[in-house]
């Protein structure tokens, strides 16, 4: 028995690596011979880091090391062995692996009415399913933090109904314990479906829309609270009374669907509900007397909430030929300020004789206009007039395009459709751009899963002729463009003609320094050390055939908004895009609501549009999955500064879950390298860490690099001094990432006339660097 026990106290240190739990011998060599039994799916949490084995017994392959904490579900046993199923998450991607586990780290799992605390497998802190009765909730709108599952029921041993993307727009009217039942709709097959299911709640943030206005007045019509922020979860700033003015040139819609208003209030942003409040204007009229029937006061705005300016007796004659809301714009003692209409009565007296004796009514003018292109958000009504009080013409389709012949002053907007002139509010007739949506027959709207007849020479002529001498790496690509579209049944046309536009017939930066010529991962706040890095032009073509096939071609991707181009339409103010009147690839893939457009119109001049090629064309619906993230990593020169912006939880090995410590906001560290899956390596007190916390659409909000340079002309020359007077010491060229030395108060170094970096190169030597000429940039910082 001695014998038996060393080795089984070998095995056990195998099964859970540095855990030291203790084990009874005899019943762990009893299970390797057991027979197999079935048992009732159960869900089980590991008291240890446990492997997960390919066998029941510890001579079996490790597949995966379970962290301590975490849930597995259980459907069979071999003595004290358990076959498991345990759901994880990597890379945004969720996982399921089955295998045996020892009973000797389990213990069973049970729900109580109250929320566990468990570290998901990415390292954030979720809610689990508890036992807690549902209960109902206002409506309420929340967003996904992350690519996540929804489940049939409230916790993770429930079957997946459907796995939703980062940042999906969800609804709610039910919870139980920490878990939500959600509502998401999305397109299929050309239709809008609705899915329900549950979610924790930690994977969801509420979800608030702000929209950008034009500039608009508005009293309050009762005493009302203001706020913070667009919603009551936090106690009013201030109780405001009736009858006070405040302008607004932005409107949120909250997680509730109610809408805010976002006001100035004593120097400060606040919010107002808008059910509190009436709209109305600023209007101008002609120069007439008043006088104060009482003892008033003169005040600094449109308010009594503002500050007094001075007293105004009772019988005080004062003029106005301006009012906001219902307070007149006037001077009393050498001051100008503003008096509610309330406190006044229309003086007739002598000193009157020469004014305009009536109160007009502020002049309405029109002002033409043309090409500019409008949409109706909602059904509209044209009326004969620019007011609500005069009969109605016709009714506007919500959804359709038109273009106005004129602007009324009143902020409405006149119109001819089916032949009749008339008006229609500006409240639900917005300015856009668009993509071309009304000449359907050509490339823009084909579907791109039918072969093209274009040939590799017609793709390589037409990039040679534009390129002539230029360099490229798209140069002689046009086989492998086809070579590609063939493969994953995507048009080859529509891929050269992305290829090109994405990047400048293969001249962009991006292109020529990470052979990406479609700007993929390249985000707007961070294009150049975003994008992904290909080794060769025929992966990253043959990357991305794939990719489209596998989402935005796809039926079944939340991508997928018609197999073609499309168009966008985007609101001019505010830039919104308008979701119904939006389709195709361009609904999701590209911000400019042109970009579906733009990729037809290289498609139409590489090879004319011939209905014939298409009409009888088969679809190629082969299906597959997306590809892998190609390996690659953009290496930073050593002694890169970056600085915290927020915490940003670091791991000893890159693909952890496993936090080791986390780097606070405002901490200095080194910024070493960035992977292809966004994986960051950097060093901290001279030790390497990873982390995955940094999101590069928004890296200003969790880290300022001080001194990463990169140049950005095909070679620059180092020289000794800020000056062209001595023999360069060295050439650093395109794309290469530089060190810029930083100064005492750790801004990048430069000369007196701030045209010249000091740089440290490679082997230590420091030197300088012009930084532009007159007509380009040499240099550029990157993610300061």
């Amino acid at each position: 028995m001695k014998s038996i026990g060393k080795i089984l106290v070998l095995s056990t240190s195998l099964l859970v690596g540095s855990a030291s739990i203790p084990v009874t011998p005899l019943t762990v060599l009893q299970a390797e011979a057991a027979a197999v039994t079935k048992i009732n799916k159960t869900t089980y949490q590991t008291i240890a880091n446990l492997n997960l084995r390919s066998g029941a017994g510890t001579k079996y392959k490790v597949l995966i090391t379970i962290p301590k904490g975490k849930l597995v579900t259980a459907t069979e046993r071999i003595g004290s062995w358990y076959k498991v199923s345990y759901t994880y998450s990597s890379k945004e991607k969720n996982y399921t692996k089955t295998g045996w586990v020892s009973v000797s780290f389990l213990k069973t799992y049970k729900p109580v009415n109250k929320s566990s605390v468990i570290k998901s497998s990415s390292g954030t802190i979720s809610k689990q399913s508890t036992a807690a009765s549902s209960s109902k909730i206002s409506k309420t709108h929340y967003q996904t933090t992350t690519r996540i599952h929804m489940r049939s029921g409230a916790g993770t041993n429930y079957k997946i109904v459907k796995t939703l993307p980062k940042y999906a727009i969800v609804s709610s009217t039910e919870r139980k314990g920490s878990w939500q039942k959600v509502y998401y709709t999305y397109t299929s097959k050309g239709k809008r479906v609705t899915t329900g299911g549950w979610i924790s709640k930690s994977y969801l943030k509420e979800y608030y829309r702000y929209y950008k206005t034009k500039t608009t007045y508005y009293y309050t019509k009762k005493t009302t609270g203001i706020y913070a922020t667009p919603d009551t979860k936090k106690k009013a700033i201030s109780s405001i009374g009736s009858n006070n003015v405040f302008y607004s040139s932005q409107k949120v819609i909250n997680s509730l669907g109610q809408t805010w208003l976002r006001v100035s209030y004593k120097g400060k942003v606040a919010y107002l509900p808008s059910g509190n409040v009436f709209l109305t204007s600023v209007k101008t009229f002609g120069k007439t007397n008043y006088i104060t029937d009482k003892d008033t006061f003169l005040y600094a705005s449109y308010g009594n909430i503002h500050s007094k300016l001075t007293s105004v007796p009772k019988s005080s004659i004062v003029s106005s030929g301006l009012i906001v809301g219902n307070w007149l714009r006037l001077s009393y003692g050498g001051k100008a300020g503003y008096i509610h209409i309330s406190d006044l009565d229309r003086y007739y007296g002598a000193v009157n004789q020469n004014q305009n004796e009536a109160n007009q009514p502020p002049v309405i003018t029109e002002t033409p206009i043309s090409g500019k292109l409008f949409v109706t958000t909602a059904s509209l009504n044209l009326r004969q007039a620019a007011n609500t009080e005069s009969s109605i013409l016709t009714v506007l389709p919500g959804g359709a395009f038109y273009y106005p012949t004129h602007k009324v002053s009143n902020g409405w907007v006149k119109v001819t459709a089916n032949g009749v002139s008339g008006y229609v509010s500006g409240d639900y007739f917005k300015e856009v751009t668009t993509g071309d949506p009304f000449h359907r027959n050509g490339y823009q709207f084909i579907d791109l899963r039918k072969p093209s007849k274009v040939t590799s020479a017609q793709i390589d002529s037409y990039i040679n002729n534009y390129l002539g001498s230029k360099a490229s790496v798209l140069k002689g690509k046009g086989q492998a463009i086809i070579n590609a579209g063939n493969k994953y049944g995507v048009n080859a046309l529509y891929l050269a003609a992305h290829a090109i536009l994405e990047s400048g017939y293969g001249t962009s930066n991006i292109s020529l320094g990470k052979k990406n010529l479609f700007g993929f991962g390249a985000y707007d706040a961070a294009p150049f050390v975003g994008a992904v890095r290909f080794s060769t032009i025929e992966q990253n073509i043959e990357y991305i055939a794939q990719e489209m096939k596998a989402s935005y071609l796809n039926p079944n991707s939340w991508k997928y908004n018609g197999a073609y181009l499309g168009f966008s339409t985007k609101t001019v103010y505010g830039n919104t895009r308008i979701n119904s009147n939006s389709e195709g690839m361009n609904f999701y893939y590209a911000s400019d609501p042109k970009w579906g457009q733009k990729i037809a119109a290289h498609m139409q001049r590489i090879l004319p549009y011939n209905n014939n090629d298409y009409d009888n064309a088969a679809v190629d619906t082969r299906m597959f999955d997306y590809p892998s993230r190609p390996a690659g990593a953009d290496v930073f020169p050593a002694g890169i500064k970056a600085v915290a912006n927020k915490d940003i939880k670091l791991t000893t090995q890159k693909g952890s879950t496993v936090v080791a410590i986390t780097l606070k906001k405002g901490t200095l560290f080194d910024i070493s390298e960035k992977h292809n899956d966004y994986w960051i390596k950097i060093k901290f007190n001279n030790k390497d860490y990873w982390t995955k916390d940094i999101q590069f659409d928004k890296y200003k909000d969790y880290l300022s690099v001080k001194n990463l340079g990169r140049v950005t002309v095909s070679s620059l020359n180092i020289r000794p001094t800020a000056s062209t007077s001595q023999a360069a010491i060295g050439t650093f060229y395109l794309n290469q990432y530089v060190h810029l030395v930083l100064d005492t108060a750790g801004n990048p170094t430069m000369d007196g006339s701030k045209t010249w970096y000091k740089v440290k190169l490679a082997d230590g030597r420091i030197g300088w660097v012009s930084k532009q000429s007159k007509y380009e940039q040499y240099i550029i910082q990157e993610l300061k």
